[in-house]
């Protein structure tokens, strides 16, 4: 027993002497603990390991995290929008400008460079290799896979929202399919419907006329446009549907969602003081959703799911168009990514800057505030 107990000591003693090397972790593990006090209490990583996780993304003190089931796994230096930066299967994907040259990072280390500024609006990751597509000041573009130029168009400026849940790619919809269009002067613009580096379509507009947005899905293309006169026209393959707007109502945004098997379009329109999101498929519209109070709408999802904004400041939040109780012009919402629809749930990020204190709510029963210098940025579930 004597030499069972002095072995027991000796091994301890040898273990106690033994140091982990840290430099050896990931630079996000050897310095967790320094945002351990942000943290909410989220699940144990163990339970988390089970299923799918919630992911949030934040700006705080000049960096981005990225928070697993409450817990900080990862953090990058902050680019200048929450557009740089992404949660992608368990990862923080950012990207920034140094120098003259487009850095790529995950979880805080750099992945590849090139040169060249842009604005990541593409971002897809399949097989193990990112592509991507970036937007230069002003006008022209890059086609990329892992940094490496595949096209390119000096003149191209990329259509549609990289500020979209329903869209994971950003601007890639349906299978590294996107969309750019090119200036002809006054009269007209060129619209090339690309997959990869492929050009799928080919179309010109008069300039009278707005392209908003171009989406691909299964073998159909989908085009919004603004017309002559403020009306607006969703048009699929060569079938399309005019809506006319009522009077004194302004077209602010027009965007095309994925939808029962295919895709609705979605707008806002200002008049009266307010905004009024709407939503139609080609059999008829599907969701109406008025700000009130000359209030704002930064965003709306199918079903009645949205947050309103007054003087800057969340007045409202409504999931099934059912209000929420909430404290009212405390919170801001930074981003369309900071709602989602997730498990049937929809679940919002709230932030106060100015206290550090934010609310993550979820459905109507579900919220939990959180505790970090700074403001969220997205979130989702993977």
């Amino acid at each position: 027993m004597r030499r069972i107990m002095m072995l027991t000591a000796g091994l301890a003693l040898l273990l106690s002497c033994t140091k982990p090397d840290r430099n050896a972790l990931p630079r996000y593990m050897r310095e967790q603990g320094r945002f351990s006090e942000y943290a909410s209490a989220g699940k144990p990583q163990e339970e988390a390991e089970n299923g799918p996780s919630l992911y949030l993304t934040a700006v705080s003190n000049g960096e981005i995290l990225l928070f697993r089931d409450g817990r900080i796994v990862a953090r990058a230096p902050a680019g200048d929008s929450p557009e740089r930066h992404r949660a992608r299967g368990g990862h923080l994907y950012s990207d920034a400008i140094e120098g003259h040259e487009t850095v790529i990072f995950k979880d805080g280390e750099e992945l590849f460079r090139y040169a060249g500024e842009e604005v990541i609006v593409g971002f897809c990751i399949l097989d193990g290799d990112i592509y991507t597509l970036g937007q230069r000041a002003g006008r022209g573009f890059s086609y990329r896979i892992n940094g490496k130029e595949i096209y390119s168009d000096p003149a191209g400026r990329i259509v549609g929202s990289n500020m979209l849940t329903e869209w994971d790619g950003g601007a890639f919809s349906g299978g590294l399919y996107y969309a750019y269009c090119i200036s002809l002067g006054k009269s007209s613009c060129e619209y090339h419907v690309m997959k990869g580096a492929e050009t799928v379509r080919l179309f010109e507009t008069l300039s009278s006329e707005s392209v908003l947005d171009i989406r691909v899905l299964g073998d159909e293309i989908y085009i919004a446009k603004r017309l002559d006169g403020g009306k607006l026209e969703f048009i699929r393959s060569d079938e399309s549907i005019t809506i006319a707007k009522t009077e004194g109502e302004i077209p602010s945004g027009m965007w095309i969602v994925p939808y029962s098997g295919g895709a609705c379009v979605k707008w806002c329109s200002r008049g009266r003081g307010e905004d009024t999101f709407w939503a139609k498929s080609f059999s008829g519209l599907l969701d109406f959703c008025p700000a009130m109070a000359g209030g704002v709408i930064p965003d709306m999802l199918l079903g009645g799911h949205y947050v309103t904004v007054k003087d800057g400041k969340v007045n409202r939040i409504y999931t099934g168009h059912t209000m929420i109780p909430m404290e009212e012009n405390r919170y801001t919402f930074t981003s369309p990514l900071c709602a989602a629809l997730i498990g049937g749930q929809y679940h919002v990020a709230l932030s106060d800057a100015d206290s550090g204190s934010h609310l993550v709510i979820a459905g109507r029963s579900e919220r939990q505030e959180w505790h970090f210098p700074g403001y969220f940025t997205s979130i989702r579930r993977e």
